[in-house]
């Protein structure tokens, strides 16, 4: 996973400026690395680093996550939608945030964050 900021925490320790930026089909996170993405970043963008915490995961077979391509001699587990979503929320477990205030997505990502308001609503925040 990348990230763009520093989680904020309120009085009570919980992040409060966290938001899940999720990549499309046949892509990675770092398809937000690139021009047209960066601007989303900069001083002003709607995920400007200086107030928001973006964590961008790569989902399970894509980017540098795990794929069944590496496990060859071995079976890799099926897996579906709900397991990316579920090696998401251990992302967010682990950098310690509980609650996003947005989660966003592009392509597949879009369905993901789907998934993420359907069925860990109160995680997701604002989708």
């Amino acid at each position: 996973y990348r990230t763009f900021g520093q989680p904020i925490r309120n009085a009570a320790g919980a992040v409060v400026n966290a938001v899940l930026l999720l990549h499309g089909t046949s892509a990675s996170g770092t398809q937000f690395l690139t021009a047209p993405f960066q601007r989303w970043f900069a001083a002003g963008g709607p995920l400007d680093a200086a107030r928001v915490f973006t964590i961008i995961p790569d989902a399970i077979g894509f980017g540098l996550s795990s794929k069944p391509s590496d496990i060859p001699a071995r079976a890799f587990p099926a897996y579906g939608y709900a397991d990316l979503v579920a090696g998401q929320a251990r992302v967010l477990e682990a950098l310690g945030v509980k609650r996003l205030r947005l989660t966003i997505g592009t392509s597949m990502g879009g369905m993901h964050a789907w998934l993420w308001a359907t069925r860990r609503r109160e995680q997701a925040g604002a989708v």
